[in-house]
């Protein structure tokens, strides 16, 4: 999609990451399951839904990029741009277990990561910086998300934007990512709920990334 004067990977990526931060704190501010904003529960909440919100500005540069190389290259400056400013947060050494609450998560990051310390067999209670901890739940929620959009998007193939479809899937992922509520994640209602509160977000995301990669 990107022409001769297409801007800099380093350009486009630093303004998605500022507005696909922007879009997860909205998701997290509007609090759609009702957590209590001074627990840990909302500032498990409100980690999942930046990196659920990063993951979907990825997706779309990922799908709206002709070059692979320059795409692949953004999404991993705009990873790099959330890790480096959670590195900078004055915040305490944090549990795995306090930030990745969902059994099937815990094992695939026990599996994949890159991180000698996520192999521990009781994942659950090592301690690490949020950034670290962060990091590695990247690689699982993009898989995770990759799976969610192709389920969503099978039965909206004929809309003008198939991966609108993959809402439902998704959003019923964050909430298993970020409560461990299978009940939750599965009611109907609930899911809907919170994908009328993520659409406005994944909208006004696919317009910038058109923009951005013009």
């Amino acid at each position: 999609m990107s022409g001769f004067f297409a801007k800099s990977p380093a350009s486009v990526a630093e303004t998605l990451s500022n507005i696909s931060m922007e879009v997860g704190l909205n998701i997290s501010d509007h609090n759609f399951l009702q957590l209590p904003r001074d627990s840990l529960a909302y500032a498990r909440y409100a980690t999942g839904a930046q990196v659920f919100s990063s993951l979907i500005c990825q997706h779309l540069v990922d799908t709206h990029e002709n070059d692979g190389p320059r795409a692949m290259e953004i999404c991993s400056l705009i990873v790099e741009r959330h890790i480096a400013g959670l590195s900078k947060l004055k915040v305490p050494m944090m549990r795995v277990g306090d930030i990745v609450v969902w059994d099937e998560e815990i094992d695939s990051i026990r599996r994949y990561a890159a991180n000698p310390a996520f192999r521990a067999a009781n994942l659950s209670a090592v301690t690490l910086p949020l950034s670290e901890i962060v990091r590695e739940i990247y690689l699982v929620r993009r898989l995770q998300m990759v799976k969610d959009n192709m389920r969503g998007a099978a039965v909206v193939l004929d809309q003008k934007y198939p991966l609108l479809g993959g809402l439902k899937p998704v959003c019923s992922s964050l909430i298993m990512q970020t409560t461990a509520d299978k009940q939750r994640a599965t009611d109907e209602d609930t899911v809907a709920g919170l994908e009328s509160s993520v659409l406005a977000g994944w909208m006004y995301l696919l317009a910038c990334v058109e923009r951005e990669l013009k």
